[in-house]
């Protein structure tokens, strides 16, 4: 027989209120959701790197067209205002039209444009002349960025970086940046890029008196140049090592890349391949050379050139018996030295100002932070995400509390496998022999006929002794061990790496793990038992382990040594409970 079963009329009522819910958040979501950005301002957007000027002439012909668009679409189009300035090399002269595209991006950190935003923010303050604000915004847009994520976009703000503080006269910050910026030109394979990039680690270097590095990054550069076929770039590198060997005095090796320079040299590398050359000639006596180049850098020099270019022509006019001639060039050049004196005085006020503003800045930013944070406490859907923050929080509080407690134990194990094998370890051990060898001469003279227990301390006596002979032959193995990593491979090439201050690869820090495990029973392995450490920390533990001084391994990690000693402290504070001193993490690993 054919039964049909009859639904209770309770249950598709009640099932009412479910699908309605559900079909409201499909609206929300399909309504919440923006469409797509008009086709005009995403074809500015790609003009803007190959063709700025197009572009600006394209987002002007649109602007009357953004009034009825919705916010997202105007902000965009504000956005990529910037961007084709920026690309058309035209100056920014204020930060008001920037400051509401990064307060909108910054309100939806869903959008995609939030590193964007803040890169040309920092290139508006750079214009502005403000660097300590350029440079907040250039590493806000690191910090919004994924590691894997846009490497041009982040090439460019580490070039920025690199050149902010370079002008700052941070040539060790300059470094990093500038080497964080030759990676990115490296996985994107842009290899003009990467010959600037030589070349300003040479410069650096130079800078920073360092002739091995200088001139390894400087044939860097000429050799990739050499093999892109760029002669424009050729000239432009040969140029700097001309520089280069003139100013250390080698006048035969500079004259060979400095007639290469001068061949064809265009109007924009005019100035500072005529300065090279007026130096060289001026210092090796040919006077009628060096006057030629001085007298075209009158007319196609900077202020700062030709100032240098008039004290350079009344030297050869004293030298020549002209005085009248002579006069008038140092007249020409105190009067240049006036200007620049008033220029960098401007210079100085500006700067100085800009770090005030920079503060008050700040502090404004955070009262609004402080505003904005009030406001979202009154809204009825900021309090159900405040209770899922809650249970997240306490479910992660209890999850670290059990992984300390775990890292506890493993580093209280590790302490006590390190005491049995230490030296410590062994005096305790003789001090307690004496102990038992005083009761013992205590019980033979209270009671003669307790022989057992004087056979039992005997007995224990005889095995700590063992054990400390067992102790002692580990230490020895432990120090002959250490003599021969000391004169490994690895060991000699990560010394030479810190003579030559090259980079360390990922494959030679891998070999240099592999025969500290080989030399000393599997170190990595105890380290790796405490938990995951992120890579410097791991890097600076075995740098730690093989005897590296705190001021080596700043080097070899292009760190700070107050950064070095910071790291390891918060090293002992993140596995031990009373650990808050750097020299007790060395201490600690040392032991493994």
């Amino acid at each position: 027989m054919n039964t049909i079963e009859k639904t209770h009329p309770g249950t598709s009522l009640k099932s009412l209120p479910v699908l309605f819910a559900a079909l409201c958040m499909l609206l929300c979501l399909s309504a919440c959701r923006p469409k797509p950005y008009p086709s005009l301002l995403l074809a500015a957007d790609s003009l803007a790197s190959v063709l700025p000027d197009s572009a600006c002439a394209l987002l002007v012909s649109y602007a009357a067209d953004t009034a009825d668009e919705p916010q997202y679409v105007r902000m965009y189009y504000r956005l990529l205002c910037i961007k084709a300035k920026d690309k058309a090399y035209i100056v920014h002269t204020s930060d008001s039209a920037i400051l509401p595209v990064v307060a909108y991006y910054e309100h939806h950190k869903r959008l995609p444009h939030l590193p964007e935003a803040y890169y040309y923010a920092g290139r508006v303050y750079r214009d502005l002349g403000d660097a300590p604000q350029a440079l907040a915004y250039f590493q806000r847009a690191l910090d919004a960025m994924r590691e894997d994520e846009d490497m041009v976009l982040k090439s460019k703000i580490y070039w920025h970086m690199g050149t902010l503080l370079k002008q700052q006269n941070l040539y060790l910050e300059a470094l990093d940046a500038y080497r964080q910026s030759l990676e990115c030109f490296k996985v994107l394979k842009d290899s003009v890029n990467m010959v600037y990039s030589y070349s300003q680690l040479g410069g650096l270097f130079m800078n920073l008196e360092q002739q091995d590095s200088t001139v390894f990054y400087y044939r860097a550069s000429y050799k990739l140049s050499c093999l892109l076929k760029r002669k424009d770039l050729v000239r432009v590198i040969q140029g700097i090592l001309a520089y280069y060997y003139t100013k250390e005095k080698k006048y035969e090796i500079a004259y060979f890349p400095l007639q290469q320079a001068l061949q064809n040299v265009e109007k924009i590398n005019q100035s500072g391949i005529y300065s090279i050359a007026a130096d060289y000639y001026h210092k090796v006596g040919q006077l009628d050379s060096a006057q030629w180049y001085y007298n075209k850098l009158l007319s196609c020099g900077t202020l700062y050139v030709q100032e240098w270019a008039n004290r350079g022509l009344a030297s050869i006019a004293l030298s020549q018996g002209r005085t009248v001639s002579a006069a008038r060039y140092l007249d020409q050049a105190l009067s240049l030295g006036d200007s620049i004196l008033k220029l960098t005085r401007t210079d100085e006020v500006r700067n100085a100002h800009s770090h005030y503003n920079y503060q008050l800045r700040e502090q404004e930013n955070q009262r609004l932070k402080l505003q904005n944070l009030r406001q979202r406490q009154t809204n009825a859907a900021i309090m159900v995400a405040f209770v899922l923050f809650v249970c997240g929080g306490t479910f992660y509080y209890l999850h670290r509390r059990k992984v300390m407690r775990l890292r506890l134990q493993v580093a209280e194990q590790l302490q006590a496998e390190a005491y049995r094998n230490s030296r410590q370890f062994v005096e305790d051990n003789r001090e307690h022999i004496h102990r038992l060898e005083n009761r013992i001469q205590e019980l033979n003279t209270q009671l003669q006929g307790s022989s057992l227990q004087c056979e039992q301390l005997q007995q224990q006596i005889d095995i700590l002794s063992h054990m400390n002979r067992q102790v002692e032959l580990e230490q020895n193995k432990r120090l002959l061990d250490q003599d021969l990593f000391s004169q490994s491979e690895i060991y000699a090439l990560f010394r030479q790496k810190l003579t030559t201050g090259q980079a360390v690869t990922s494959a030679e820090w891998s070999r240099f793990a592999e025969q500290l495990d080989s030399a000393f029973d599997g170190f990595t392995q105890k380290l790796g038992r405490l938990g995951q450490l992120k890579e410097k920390e791991w890097r600076a533990s075995l740098l730690i382990k093989a005897r590296f001084k705190n001021k080596e391994i700043a080097a070899l990690l292009f760190l700070s040594p107050e950064g070095v000693s910071s790291l390891r402290r918060r090293l002992c504070a993140k596995f031990f409970q009373n650990g808050s001193e750097a020299k007790e993490w060395d201490k600690f690993i040392l032991s493994l």
